[in-house]
């Protein structure tokens, strides 16, 4: 640590990336757009790759939890993303809701949920809403203690300690007793973030098992558990080897080379 109490792995990574950006950080309305002109939904040669990932955070989400299906259930996603983990949830039987400030993100979620409905499969309910996630007081669409599951993706690692305190507090008020909070943040030493931060890095900062453990059950969580995602080739592997070899990657992703650490804590 230095005397800022930045992480030195944090510092070397802003360091060798941040000059490769090519977003501004706080404007993701231009970052969705972009997404959307260059067509990077579900879509095309990315289709089996999505699939693989999403249902990846499924199965793991099912493990954790101990539940065999999501049937009925409510769940919401804090930030849009692609949205299509609400989408896999929804495929599996879940009553979903997709919230995020940017209306771009919104829409970008939409045309994927859209590609989706094209292909035949089923989802259950899908609701949108625009809403700022540290103002959901003005939102009557959203109310507390409303869900089943709150989750969120390459969200908190965009915050300080404080904020991060606000968010996973606000999650807790929308879980229902019984519920749970899932977060999922990039691991830096996941050879796909590497991958992904030499094309372009924002301000994601290095959170690891210990930090998120300790955030969360500052905030009252319990039962908490920190896993990696085993989701280690992406861009760099062809289909056929990650066909072949799943559970190679199976195993270096439990070993800590994931892309994702996913923290759970139950309300």
């Amino acid at each position: 640590m230095t005397k800022d109490n930045i992480p030195l792995i944090e510092r070397f990574y802003n360091k060798i990336f941040s000059r490769k950006t090519k977003m501004p950080e706080k404007d993701w309305d231009s970052w969705y757009t972009h997404k959307i002109n260059k067509k990077r939904a579900f879509l095309g040669q990315e289709t089996f790759k999505n699939e693989r990932y999403y249902n990846l955070i499924l199965e793991t989400i099912k493990r954790v939890t101990r539940k065999t299906s999501f049937k009925g259930e409510k769940v919401i996603e804090l930030g849009a993303g692609s949205g299509l983990a609400s989408v896999f949830l929804s495929i599996d039987g879940a009553d979903s809701t997709i919230l995020d400030s940017s209306l771009m993100a919104i829409k970008y979620a939409k045309l994927n949920v859209s590609k989706i409905r094209k292909e035949s499969l089923i989802l259950g309910k899908i609701k949108y809403v625009k809403a700022n996630l540290f103002d959901l007081n003005k939102s009557v669409h959203i109310k507390n203690e409303s869900f089943d599951l709150v989750q969120s993706y390459g969200l908190i690692e965009h915050f300080n300690d404080k904020d991060i305190k606000k968010i996973l507090e606000i999650k807790k008020s929308l879980t229902k007793k019984g519920g749970w909070v899932v977060v999922g943040v990039p691991n830096y030493i996941s050879p796909i973030m590497i991958y992904k931060w030499s094309k372009g890095k924002g301000n994601e900062r290095y959170l690891n098992k210990s930090k998120l453990k300790s955030l969360m059950k500052e905030v009252g969580l319990k039962e908490i558990k920190v896993v990696f995602l085993p989701y280690v080739y992406t861009e760099f592997s062809p289909i056929y080897l990650i066909k072949m070899s799943s559970s190679i990657e199976n195993f270096l992703g439990r070993m800590g080379l994931g892309s994702m650490y996913l923290a759970f804590g139950k309300k």
